[in-house]
């Protein structure tokens, strides 16, 4: 179990878009009002597992579904960071950041990486013999939520950095183009294998 959780969260600690979306609602909104994105990020994850955890004899996911479902999850990044772009900095903290709980949900279902890891945790977990379903989606919620909250945390530490709105302004633009940036990635990655 111990292997299982330094695992999960390795992955879910490293910089992503849904790590970027958690920095940003923390830095402009607060760790508290990041909470049901965070919430979010985990709730999907964990049905996505628990549908690899199922549909693993199946076979892994269809390799034509990838394109799709990064395009999806592209999508979902440039209306996040177009939002950002064009937010006025004294808005940005109500409106630049539409990323609820069912939003991040949401994403999480159409993020090709994130079936990717998630059926090959499956996967390990059904060669391994590790521990039961129930508990490895126990142990990624976990994994995930810690993670969220130390995205969460950081950015709610840059919220003195961001007191002016030029600042402001100027970390939104920043954060528009780090999303924008990894939806062409994400494509780039799904449709050219």
């Amino acid at each position: 179990m111990t292997a299982l959780a330094l695992l999960i969260f390795v992955s879910a600690i490293t910089p992503g878009p849904n790590n970027l979306v958690l920095l940003h609602r923390g830095a402009t909104r607060g760790f508290r009002a990041g909470l049901p994105a965070s919430l979010g990020i985990a709730a999907g994850g964990s049905a996505m597992l628990a549908i690899a955890l199922v549909v693993l004899g199946a076979g892994p996911l269809p390799q034509a579904a990838m394109p799709w479902l990064g395009s999806a999850g592209a999508t979902m990044l440039l209306v996040m960071a177009m939002a950002l772009w064009g937010a006025p900095a004294g808005d940005a903290p109500l409106r630049a950041s539409p990323a609820g709980f069912w939003a991040m949900a949401a994403f999480q279902l159409a993020n090709p990486k994130a079936w990717a890891f998630l059926a090959s945790l499956a996967a390990l977990r059904a060669t391994s013999g590790g521990p039961s379903a129930a508990a490895t989606v126990a142990i990624f919620a976990a994994a995930s939520l810690l993670c969220s909250a130390i995205w969460l945390g950081g950015g709610r530490l840059m919220t003195r950095l961001l007191a002016t709105p030029r600042r402001s302004r100027l970390f939104n633009r920043a954060m528009a183009v780090a999303m924008a940036a990894m939806a062409a990635h994400l494509l780039i990655r799904t449709w050219n294998p």
